[in-house]
């Protein structure tokens, strides 16, 4: 899918939720979010800018993040 459980940290669950909707709403913001809220957000961090990236370049990095955002939820 969009990248591997090792990318993944576990947070709260509400706090996934508001990761998840800000994606959807706001494009890679939720991403971004997320990475500060992570331990170590080096790799959130690349992810978030690669989605960036994607979403203003070919509008897919939006769709990148929704589903990125729904796992971390």
């Amino acid at each position: 899918m969009c990248c591997s459980d090792k990318d993944l940290h576990a947070i709260a669950p509400n706090m996934g939720l508001m990761v998840f909707i800000l994606n959807i709403a706001f494009g890679t913001i939720g991403s971004l979010v997320y990475a500060f809220l992570c331990p170590s957000m080096t790799r959130p961090l690349i992810l978030w800018a690669l989605q960036t990236a994607t979403c203003w370049l070919f509008g897919a990095g939006w769709v990148w993040a929704m589903i990125y955002g729904y796992r971390i939820w």
